[in-house]
């Protein structure tokens, strides 16, 4: 969605904190706080910062790992609103593109062998 919106390059997908950086009203405090929780979390699960992707199967799961996801979840709607208010203003074919895109997305998220890693994940659709 914030692809289609976005008025400048489309080469590339924005990831989830960039679109919140960017896109949400926050306070300082409230970007410090989720700064902190994004942190911590990701100590956690990057096995570049000493972390482990397993984290995410153990129970109970670290109460950091519960809130590093919960904060995504709990943001989203706030930018689906943000994203869905501009598209509501452009050509009803962005809508068409986004629900076909993220479909395709969403099947090759569950086709075997798949690599989530890499920049491949962050290129635009090439219609686009």
């Amino acid at each position: 969605m914030e692809l289609a919106t976005r008025s400048h390059s489309q080469k590339f997908l924005s990831g989830l904190g960039r679109c919140m950086d960017q896109d949400l009203v926050q306070t300082p405090e409230e970007l410090e706080v989720r700064s902190a929780i994004k942190k911590r979390g990701v100590q956690l699960f990057a096995p570049e910062k000493g972390g482990r992707y397993e984290v995410f199967n153990d129970r109970p799961l670290d109460p950091a790992i519960v809130d590093y996801c919960v904060q995504d979840v709990q943001l989203m709607p706030q930018l689906w609103n943000i994203y869905n208010a501009k598209l509501s203003l452009m050509d009803k074919r962005w809508a068409t593109k986004i629900e076909r895109e993220t479909k395709a997305r969403l099947l090759l998220s569950q086709s075997p062998g798949f690599n989530e890693k890499g920049q491949h994940m962050a290129k635009a659709p090439p219609t686009w």
